[in-house]
């Protein structure tokens, strides 16, 4: 008797573990206004490089780290993303092997202001910061840097179902004029939906992201190198996030490669290069009591 009825629910059980509930999955990427958020970014890279000219090799190895925190409030909501917020860096450093300098952000409070589909950042107070600076962290907020896009699988889903994105939304992701050209039909993206739980009265998930893109060429400064074969970028980044739609906290960390070899024409001569780049980022936003 015993027997059958544990049976009876282990079966039942089996059932339901097989069934799965569907989730729709919801993102927040923004703050509410009043909001205040405490963001932490770190990006780590490590290079080893190799520049051959006239018969002679250069090896080049170096390891770069950067490192901001700071606190994002918006000031005025939009439709799709903030028409103006304020980011007040308590710490914003960048290093190279042992050498660490502050950035000239660094402990400064910067406004974003929304003109047509691009920020403007102006700095409060004095010194005045320069405008490559300014113009980079408006290139920053400009480019899609949630996950919001890449991660909706346009359905719901359950734990454990996997789902492969328009790999058109890569261009979005990475920003066009950062990589370049990409070969989306050589590029792969997948996503996963691997856990999802209670937390601070939120339903948050875990989910995987895990990404294979092929340049065909790069745009911008990094133009005049032409690759002697298609670069690859690989990026796997395991999220936590709530996917009710309720907040805009998140935990992520993940890891990059590239690796590239091409050449520079510079002065008559033909310079080749070849890089192996290898990093690791840690994103957080955690709301402010």
């Amino acid at each position: 008797m015993l027997k059958h009825a544990l049976a009876v629910v282990v079966a039942a059980a089996l059932v339901g573990a097989g069934r799965g509930e569907d989730y729709t999955l919801k993102f927040k990427s923004s703050p509410e206004k009043g909001q205040t958020f405490v963001v932490k970014d770190k990006d780590t890279s490590n290079s080893d490089t190799k520049v051959e000219v006239n018969g002679m090799t250069i090896p080049e190895t170096k390891k770069e780290v950067k490192d901001v925190e700071y606190e994002l409030r918006v000031v005025k909501p939009g439709a799709k993303k903030p028409e103006e917020f304020t980011r007040t860096y308590t710490k914003a450093t960048k290093s190279e092997g042992n050498k660490s300098t502050k950035l000239p952000y660094d402990g400064r409070t910067l406004v974003f202001t929304l003109n047509k589909d691009a920020y403007k950042v102006s700095a409060e107070g004095t010194p005045a910061i320069g405008e490559k600076e300014l113009a980079a962290l408006a290139k920053e907020a400009k480019d899609p840097n949630d996950l919001d896009e890449i991660l909706d699988p346009g359905k719901p889903v359950k734990v454990g179902d996997t789902w492969n994105p328009d790999k058109k939304k890569l261009e979005g992701f990475f920003g066009k004029e950062s990589l370049g050209t990409l070969d989306l039909d050589k590029s792969k993206i997948s996503s996963k939906l691997v856990k999802v739980y209670d937390k601070d009265k939120h339903k948050w998930g875990t989910l995987e992201l895990t990404m294979e893109v092929v340049i065909k060429e790069l745009s911008g400064a990094g133009a005049a190198l032409k690759f002697s074969e298609p670069a690859v970028v690989k990026l796997s980044m395991t999220i936590d996030r709530p996917i009710d739609g309720s907040s805009a906290a998140l935990a992520a960390t993940g890891k990059m490669s590239m690796t590239f070899k091409g050449t520079v024409e510079q002065g008559g001569m033909t310079i080749n290069v070849s890089s192996d780049v290898k990093g690791d980022l840690e994103r957080s936003m955690t709301e402010k009591k």
